[in-house]
């Protein structure tokens, strides 16, 4: 990353200014900017932890109430929430509950609980918390209610949200058994070169490094917290090869295959950023620098995405899903969460 902090800030805050323009009336984020339909609809999974970020950032920043965003967009994921505690996927119609996007939602909510005291949203993590439960298999997956009706090792990272969850109300005794098991299934399905089976997002493709990105932390986030040395080698064990690899070719593929196979040759940026976060903490966790400099790197990498200058409002600032943007991922539009995660890489980065 630039050695300048204000040229951070000035990256920050134009992803962040992003951001507030992908807000919409109702206060949920819309999924993204499309160059050919403009803003997409809201998207409840992404909205939820976008508010982690908006309130970390409103400490950083008084022009505009971060908070209040962020409080707006809890209004919005209550008003959502389904019957039985789950919440919806990205469909218009939004009436079919989603394993991943509650695990996710569950961050926003538990941000805002923690920040605001509001009792409703410690209900609704509540009783998202009871649904995730309800619907985990014996071995620790969850397949109904999941992407194609089949488990995914990514869902590491609704086992995080759950211990952020349980961890703000204080009942994480309650639900530390389905977070060790949800775990322990992802563990599994690790082969001996560090891959994970079971964590392919698009039809056609090898698992992308965002998806292997959100198996990877979310075991290292559980392992830290948990005192779980098993899920913390393991995601160091497949964020190292990520590392290696990165530096023998310069870049992050948009994905790997078994034995991690380089995929496609575009980035997948949203990937990229997540890496970028993943490598620098483990450098907090670990002391070793070279996870630090990765961080630092990766981001230079995603920074060269962002336009400060564009004429478009739905481009300037925002970071494309794929480089180039003509990729196989989310082709020509700026996700929201890629956003949320390469502002994330930047105030950690800020912080050192």
């Amino acid at each position: 990353m630039d050695a300048n902090p204000y040229n951070a800030q000035k990256y920050l805050k134009a992803c962040m200014l992003w951001l507030s323009r992908a807000q919409t009336k109702d206060g949920g984020f819309s999924a993204a900017y499309s160059w050919w339909g403009g803003w997409d609809y809201p998207y409840p999974e992404t909205t939820g932890y976008i508010i982690k970020t908006l309130l970390r950032y409103a400490h950083l920043d008084a022009e505009i109430n971060w908070s209040e965003m962020a409080i707006k967009a809890g209004e919005w994921l209550l008003s959502i929430q389904l019957t039985e505690g789950g919440f919806p996927g990205g469909d218009r119609k939004l009436n079919t509950p989603i394993i991943f996007n509650t695990g996710m939602i569950l961050f926003g909510l538990s941000a805002l609980y923690k920040e605001t005291a509001d009792y409703r949203f410690n209900l609704s993590g509540t009783r998202a918390l009871k649904w995730l439960a309800r619907n985990q298999n014996d071995d620790g997956s969850w397949t109904k209610f999941s992407l194609n009706s089949i488990p995914h090792a990514y869902q590491s990272s609704v086992a995080w949200g759950m211990l952020e969850m349980s961890k703000s109300i204080g009942h994480l005794n309650e639900y530390l058994p389905v977070i060790e098991r949800a775990n322990n299934w992802v563990l599994l399905q690790q082969d001996a070169t560090g891959w994970y089976r079971h964590n392919d997002l698009i039809e056609g493709l090898p698992p992308l490094t965002h998806n292997i990105a959100y198996a990877v932390h979310g075991l290292l986030e559980c392992g830290v917290q948990l005192n779980q040395n098993g899920w913390l080698a393991s995601a160091e064990k497949a964020a190292q090869v990520v590392y290696e690899d990165w530096v023998k070719f310069g870049q992050l593929p948009a994905g790997y295959g078994p034995g991690w196979r380089r995929g496609p040759k575009f980035r997948c940026v949203t990937g990229d950023a997540q890496f970028g976060i993943i490598w620098y903490r483990l450098w907090q966790i670990t002391g070793k620098r070279y996870w630090l400099i990765a961080a630092k790197g990766i981001a230079d990498q995603v920074t060269i995405t962002q336009s400060l200058n564009h004429v478009l409002p739905g481009i300037r600032g925002g970071i494309p899903g794929a480089w180039p943007v003509w990729g196989r991922y989310l082709r020509f539009r700026y996700p929201n969460w890629a956003a949320k995660f390469y502002a994330d890489l930047l105030l950690l980065l800020l912080d050192n």
